[in-house]
């Protein structure tokens, strides 16, 4: 008999003998009294037993069935397939941990960012007295002064070709000298200690040594060069033809402030060096012999600015160590502060997100870290709260005064008159942190035209020093015939000439000058003459427009004046014919920046169409923006499209001019030159003629130019 008929029998017998019971137990209850309670729980017993048997044995048999189904199941897959689906398995758990492990150290790391921010308040800690603090900034200037010490003994050690041994780079023999830099930047904070660099705690050197590593990456990644591909040996060479091309240090210092500044979230006006990208796009683009003297110039002082940056990233992060928060003892990183403060009060409107953002970019300030904090307050609308660093004792007035200055100019442009009684109650804070007060703030007589003068040639003076990097003994000559240095006397002119080249204006501001002040326009005019006039150009010169924007211009008809500006500078240099006012302003600006010194432009053609040597059509994108310039020496072709771009010139190779006759106007076809597209190597230029002036004419200066 199976066992499940058995089980069955079974359990239907308890269940019989459990009713049987209770019937006995119910009829007999008056004869059994109390006892018959007894009898149900017995019957009660049997048949909760019987139950809880029947389920075990319903489950095991379950499983039973389930492991037979699993092990047909089994034997019916490919053992390769079970193999390849564990893999799987193994595989997207790994991946899960990978994911865990990245979503750990990225959150270390922004841990590690966050202790290197400012340290919270401590109230328990005592601040340092007045008397501390004037002492503290007293060691900072003699810090930065042994830093421009130490800068001049290492540039006239490359200059000597010290660090080199046979020709070759010993990294030793500088590696030594950044020791003694070290020790003497820690003895200026510590004159007792013996060896101040040994007794400093393993957990400071280390978190210097990280921090120096991030700034000497931003230092390198500044250059318009790719350096970081380059070795040790060659980095080197590179920085020692910079030093030799100024020869002694006097004429290279101007630039040393000036030429490496780290910029963050992109280049911005009043932070960004236009000159290093225009530079940088004619020495990979252009490759004529005047783009590459300006470009060199440029890289030059590029590098100048790196043998700097790293002196003071050496000597900035000792100082740390010994100064306390010698980091925050600088009056850039103390405007950066109450300008988060500033934003942190006001409503964010329109670009004015952006152009703090951009006020922070621009900014030198003594660690890389702090420009993070600062972007992050700003993201966030909170303030980095100034009050804390004291300015008022550890800045100098005239520092204090320039915070006020610009402050005063970014709430003029982004803070409207509705919020004038908020306005109020920042500017006293500000004046009280500061102890200071806005030009506005006090009672004084409107400022002499002469004096307006003065501030406006300041600034023009620091747009060609600063913004376009040009010498300090070129400033007086590039501003020659603007109105605003014109007016001045011979005497006048010498003066300011004589003090540029001893003090050049190392940053570009705007000028002191009123919104409604009649200078406003002469001043602005002149900046744009400049923005034309010297090299290299840009179609839309942010630094004009910026500044423009704070004075209360808009931003289309200064656009539109640059547009025009630089037009009329590429018809003063077109002999013999006028340039169409339908030729883009960058194609305008790119040709400026192409001319030689002696050469002209004769003609520009915009009918241009490339061919292949079979004759058939060619569809190139770039056709449809092609401009062709003639000038006196040569012949070059430029696409406006995704930017200006040099397609073909035809430099020392051979050109074939043929005439292509046609019913209503003959074109011309050249062959040859030198293409710069990798596609275009075997294509001819056709430019079509204009039915009313004759092959003859039009074509004059390309038949001229490469006349056999």
């Amino acid at each position: 008999m199976p066992k499940l008929t058995r089980l069955s029998i079974a359990y239907l017998a308890v269940v019989l003998g459990v009713i049987l019971l209770g019937l006995v137990a119910l009829f007999t209850r008056q004869q059994m009294g109390n006892w018959q309670y007894l009898l149900y729980l017995a019957a009660a017993l049997i048949w909760y037993g019987s139950v809880s048997g029947m389920s075990r044995w319903s489950g095991s048999r379950w499983k039973i069935r389930s492991e037979g189904a699993d092990e047909e199941l089994s034997e019916s897959i490919d053992p390769v397939e079970l193999l390849a689906q564990k893999e799987a398995a193994l595989e997207e758990l790994a991946q899960q941990l990978d994911r865990r492990e990245q979503v750990l150290a990225s959150q270390i790391v922004t841990y590690h960012e966050w202790m290197e921010f400012p340290q919270p308040i401590d109230l328990t800690d005592p601040q340092p007295t007045d008397q501390r603090l004037v002492e503290l900034v007293e060691l900072d200037r003699q810090t930065i002064e042994l830093l421009e010490k130490a800068s001049k003994q290492i540039f006239d050690s490359i200059l000597e070709n010290r660090y080199a041994v046979d020709g070759k780079f010993q990294p030793t023999l500088l590696v030594q000298e950044a020791w003694q830099l070290a020790n003497q930047v820690a003895r200026i904070y510590q004159p007792s200690s013996t060896h101040p660099l040994l007794e400093t705690s393993a957990e400071q050197i280390f978190y210097a040594v990280s921090r120096a590593c991030l700034q000497f990456l931003v230092v390198i990644d500044e250059l318009p060069l790719n350096v970081k591909q380059l070795n040790i040996n060659s980095l080197y060479g590179y920085v020692r033809r910079a030093v030799q091309a100024y020869g002694v240090y006097r004429k290279a210092k101007p630039f040393l402030q000036i030429a490496g500044k780290g910029y963050q979230l992109g280049r911005y006006a009043l932070g960004a060096n236009p000159v290093s990208m225009g530079a940088w796009w004619m020495l990979q683009s252009v490759g004529s012999r005047g783009a590459k003297a300006l470009a060199s110039r440029v890289v030059n002082r590029q590098a100048l600015g790196l043998l700097n940056n790293l002196v003071r990233v050496i000597g900035f992060e000792v100082a740390g160590i010994y100064g306390g928060d010698f980091r925050y003892r600088d009056p850039n990183w103390i405007y950066a502060t109450e300008l988060t403060e500033l934003v942190s009060i006001f409503p964010v409107r329109g670009e004015m997100l952006a152009q703090a953002l951009s006020e922070v970019g621009a900014l030198q300030l003594r660690s890389e870290y702090d420009r993070i904090y600062l972007y992050r307050c700003l993201a966030a609308g909170k303030t980095g709260l100034p009050k804390r660093y004291r300015a008022e004792i550890v800045l100098t007035e005239k520092e204090r005064q320039s915070i006020l200055s610009r402050l005063e100019r970014f709430a003029n442009r982004f803070l409207l008159p509705q919020d004038s009684t908020q306005q109020q109650v920042w500017r006293n804070d500000v004046e009280e942190r500061l102890a200071a007060r806005f030009a506005g703030s006090v009672e004084s007589t409107p400022s002499l035209p002469a004096d307006q003068r003065y501030e406006a040639l300041q600034s023009l003076a620091g747009y060609v020093f600063a913004i376009k990097e040009y010498a300090a003994t070129d400033i007086a000559l590039s501003l020659q015939g603007l109105p605003l240095f014109d007016s001045l006397s011979t005497a006048e002119r010498q003066v300011l000439s004589d003090q540029w080249e001893k003090d050049p204006p190392d940053q570009f501001e705007p000028a002191g000058l009123l919104q409604d002040s009649t200078m406003v326009d002469e001043y602005l005019d002149g900046l744009i003459q400049l923005a034309a006039r010297l090299a290299p150009r840009i179609a839309v010169d942010q630094a004009v427009v910026e500044i423009a924007g704070y004075l209360g211009r808009k931003e289309k008809p200064i656009t539109r004046q640059l547009a025009v500006a630089y037009h009329d500078q590429l018809q003063r240099s077109c002999t013999e014919s006028k340039i169409s006012q339908r030729v883009p302003t960058g194609i305008a600006c790119a040709i400026l920046d192409l001319l030689e010194p002696d050469e002209t432009v004769s003609r520009l053609y915009r009918n241009v169409q490339l061919e292949t040597v079979q004759g058939s059509e060619l569809s190139s994108a770039v056709e449809n923006s092609c401009w062709l310039v003639a000038t006196s020496t040569r012949a070059v072709m430029l696409a406006d499209q995704e930017g200006t771009k040099l397609v073909w010139q035809s430099a020392d190779q051979p050109v074939q001019v043929e005439k292509q006759a046609g019913l209503v106007r003959s074109a011309c076809r050249l062959q040859g030159g030198h293409w710069l597209l990798d596609d275009l190597g075997s294509a001819d230029l056709l430019i079509k003629g204009d039915p009313l002036i004759s092959y003859e004419q039009y074509f004059a200066p390309l038949v001229r130019l490469f006349a056999t």
